[in-house]
């Protein structure tokens, strides 16, 4: 009994509090342009083998491109929602990414709310790699990514 309590609050301690070195990623919800997102995601991950990426949660556009890319590298992925409801909701979110103490952050231009966000970590110095709306290849070129390192991390 004991090792199924100590497994289910280390499961829990793990999806709310991830272990290990965390990248924020961040975007606009009309992303489509996935290459250039997922070549600086690689090179962050070589740097970083053992990161948990942390997202915004949106269903679409960046967050959607993070997902997909966690989920073909086998990366831990956290989905940050927003805590309750108002105009504020958003900018408390960003601030409790903040309060992770990320290592890296992964930002698409977006609203005033990745615009807090890059704030915000520009103020705890985090690095961040930002990629702008207008430098997207045209949507029509883009293709669909192709699972290329599946099964690759153990």
């Amino acid at each position: 009994m004991q090792d199924y309590l100590r497994a289910r609050d280390l499961a829990a301690r793990e999806r709310y509090l991830p272990a290990g070195p965390i990248v924020v990623a961040s975007g606009h919800a009309d992303w489509h342009d996935w290459q250039p997102i997922w070549e600086r995601l690689d090179l962050i991950l070589e740097r970083i083998p053992h990161m948990t990426l942390v997202t915004t949660a949106q269903r679409k556009g960046f967050d959607a491109i993070v997902a997909a890319w966690a989920g073909d590298r086998q990366v831990p992925l956290v989905a940050y929602t927003l805590p309750g409801a108002g105009r504020k909701a958003p900018f408390a979110r960003n601030r409790k990414m903040v309060e992770l103490q990320p290592v890296e952050a992964v930002l698409g231009e977006g609203s005033g709310i990745q615009a807090n966000l890059y704030q915000a970590l520009r103020k705890a110095s985090v690095p961040i790699h930002a990629f702008r709306k207008a430098d997207q290849a045209a949507a029509a070129t883009v293709g669909r990514p192709k699972a290329s390192w599946r099964n690759r991390r153990s």
